[in-house]
């Protein structure tokens, strides 16, 4: 084989490899590539506010925090898993009430309740400004895109292991929900019951603060990230309290709002 035809072969296996290998990082015809990681890790924490059978809202704040994952499955769309863990708390305002076993013009005991809970969650969360750009975190990118870029909204499904650490509880219908009576005639209340939620409903913001240009050098990328979470629970017991004197027709809900860090690799 002459030497020319060698060289022409080795120049050509050369060309492909060096090729093949640039276009890992590099955004594919149809999309599915881009400088988004495919891993997100997230710590995060902030307020939670618990809505129920409690009407009072200027005591229904308590704090949570949360750690989440999510893996890119395709351009925009991520898939992960969410753990929290906090309290759900709120307490009524004394009033002037009638119920069956109190007299006209003395005031029902306040209800209140401190939920110690854990929860997990599976979500799918979607970038929409994704589909309009070309690349993501490119090194070119401008501010502005980058907050398009950042924005997402996303649903999943989850359960709450509700832990109740204080719970009001009397003889009325109007602490009716988790309380029971002992053998000896005592009412008590069960500390652990789950809560499926569902719908867990998120809108936020990631904003790269590290150069993504770590990216390309296969290092990991840093992010703020705001996000706001409703949760629906579908059995009215996040509060503890389920009455049947007050035409209760909703089941609780519980939202949440975190500042955190995301580490993207």
């Amino acid at each position: 084989m002459k030497k020319t035809h060698i060289f022409l072969i080795v120049s050509l296996i050369y060309c492909l490899t060096y090729r093949a290998n640039a276009q890992i990082n590099c955004p594919s015809p149809d999309g599915r590539y881009d400088a988004f990681n495919k891993n997100h890790f997230t710590l995060g924490a902030g307020p939670t506010f618990l809505y129920g059978d409690i009407n009072d809202r200027k005591s229904n704040i308590g704090v949570g925090v949360q750690a989440k994952y999510d893996r890119k499955i395709w351009k925009g769309i991520l898939i992960g898993a969410e753990f929290q863990l906090g309290n759900l708390k709120t307490e009524e305002a004394l009033k002037d009430t009638l119920t069956e076993d109190m007299s006209e013009g003395v005031p029902d005991p306040a209800r209140r309740v401190n939920n110690f809970y854990k929860s997990i969650s599976l979500n799918l969360t979607i970038h929409p400004f994704h589909y309009f750009t070309g690349s993501i975190w490119d090194r070119n990118e401008t501010v502005g895109a980058r907050l398009l870029n950042g924005f997402y909204v996303g649903a999943g499904v989850g359960v709450v292991l509700n832990d109740y650490q204080s719970l009001y509880i009397d003889s009325s219908p109007r602490t009716d929900g988790v309380k029971t009576e002992d053998p000896q005639g005592n009412l008590t209340y069960q500390e652990y019951v789950y809560s499926p939620i569902a719908p867990v409903i998120n809108t936020g913001l990631v904003f790269p603060f590290t150069s993504t240009d770590l990216y390309y050098q296969n290092k990991g990328v840093w992010s703020a990230v705001a996000n706001a979470q409703m949760s629906f629970s579908t059995n009215d017991l996040l509060d503890g309290y389920n009455p049947t004197i007050e035409g209760n027709i909703s089941n609780d809900v519980y939202t949440f709002y975190t500042l955190g860090l995301r580490y993207s690799f």
